[in-house]
């Protein structure tokens, strides 16, 4: 894997001796005066030399203001008396004097942050792309329990879920006609509590247990008398919900009413 080229944006006068050194770094250098260098942007990290042999102007400042960003690693090349005055206006460091050798250790070390910052930009680059993957996949998760939603309540038998504890958690429009009794008054309590609370044997905790062991479904008859002391006859289909790794996470529970035909 070849390693990717740092750029060097080269503002000033040029050094020959400079330049080559940064080539031979392995940075491309694009030179530029100060009126030619003031549009001039990076898409990726880069080193920025200012050559500079003098005191920074309020012009100079203005540039640097304008065109710093967090993916550039900016350098001051100028005189000692003028070091503390370039870090006023924004340098990140400053090189002083002409000692090719040193410029040729900050070429690297600037070549490290570069990378650093590379690397830091991907990573965020990739959380950011997470992240919008993941809104994706709950706003799809979203739009499918909606229409689970609308589906079971559409049913045209009494529905409703419980796990392996037989805590319901879902409870369609008709169980509440034919249990008579609202989807609140039902969730997160058991199934045996709620459909057989005198503890006939309808509906137990052996019977939800059997069901998550054996992973199959269930078929049998049952009756429920309601609050108005009516009886209702039902023909129940129990399904297992299971998750990818084949294990049973939840069961559904559709009742047919068929009290006409047990009293015919």
């Amino acid at each position: 894997m070849n390693r990717p080229v740092n750029i060097c944006h080269w503002y000033g006068e040029a050094n020959a001796e400079a330049i080559e050194i940064l080539e031979h770094e392995g940075y491309r250098v694009n030179q530029y005066t100060w009126e030619n260098g003031h549009s001039v942007s990076s898409e990726e990290p880069c080193l920025v030399i200012f050559y500079v042999p003098f005191e920074p102007s309020e012009p100079h400042a203005i540039f640097i203001e304008l065109n710093k960003k967090e993916s550039e690693f900016l350098v001051a090349w100028t005189l000692e008396e003028f070091e503390e005055a370039w870090y006023y206006v924004g340098a990140d460091n400053v090189f002083i004097g002409n000692q090719l050798p040193r410029f040729k250790a900050k070429a690297r070390s600037a070549a490290k942050l570069i990378e650093e910052r590379r690397v830091q930009i991907e990573m965020a680059h990739t959380h950011e792309r997470a992240l919008e993957d993941l809104k994706v996949s709950v706003e799809s998760l979203e739009v499918a329990s909606k229409r689970f939603e609308a589906l079971f309540n559409g049913l045209p038998v009494a529905c409703f879920t419980f796990d392996s504890c037989g805590m319901i958690h879902e409870w369609n429009a008709l169980s509440t006609e034919v249990f008579g009794m609202e989807a609140h008054e039902a969730f997160f309590n058991s199934v045996w509590d709620v459909l057989d609370p005198e503890g006939k044997g309808s509906w137990t905790q052996e019977i939800v247990t059997d069901i998550f062991d054996k992973r199959e479904s269930l078929e049998f008859d049952w009756s429920y008398i309601r609050r108005d002391e009516s009886e209702v006859h039902l023909a129940c289909k129990v399904l297992c919900l299971k998750n990818r790794k084949g294990e049973v996470i939840a069961a559904v529970a559709g009742n047919l009413d068929i009290t006409e035909r047990v009293l015919a």
